[in-house]
């Protein structure tokens, strides 16, 4: 298994597994969620093109994995922001997610950035855990009007 940068030639596979992603958000979220290929394939190419984009792919042959996101400036500075993370089941609890983010956590100190944010499900137990690991703390509390 290896981490790497993402390539333009990653798009089909990408799409692919995040198909797989939306799906298993579907599914936890106990919503109907169409998978949006069209909208996925803009971003990507967009978030690739840009010198503000960041995106690793964990290979084992095949991709297994992703993290993708972004570097934003504004009155308060620099920060990272993963907008996307993904590991295939069969491949979690095996290091994937921990060599992702490791990777991503590098790219931003290597751009100088020292602060990342980051959204994540209060159900989603097994990913704070992860993020914890790294240090991330909760800070503010999003609320979404039902």
């Amino acid at each position: 298994m290896k981490i790497r940068k993402a390539k333009k030639t990653d798009l089909k596979e990408y799409l692919n597994l995040r198909r797989e992603d939306i799906q298993e958000c579907a599914k936890l979220t106990h919503q109907k969620i169409k998978v949006p290929v069209k909208e996925n394939t803009v971003e990507f190419m967009n978030i690739i093109k840009s010198k503000k984009g960041i995106i690793f792919f964990a290979e084992d042959k095949k991709l297994i994995g992703y993290i993708i996101g972004e570097t934003e400036k504004n009155i308060w500075g620099e920060k990272g922001y993963i907008n996307y993370f993904f590991v295939k089941q069969e491949f979690r609890k095996k290091g994937v997610g921990s060599d992702l983010l490791k990777n991503f956590i590098s790219e931003l100190k290597k751009r100088k950035i020292t602060r990342c944010n980051l959204h994540v499900d209060l159900e989603n137990k097994k990913a704070i855990k992860l993020y914890e690991r790294f240090n991330f703390k909760q800070d503010s509390i999003l609320m979404k009007l039902k």
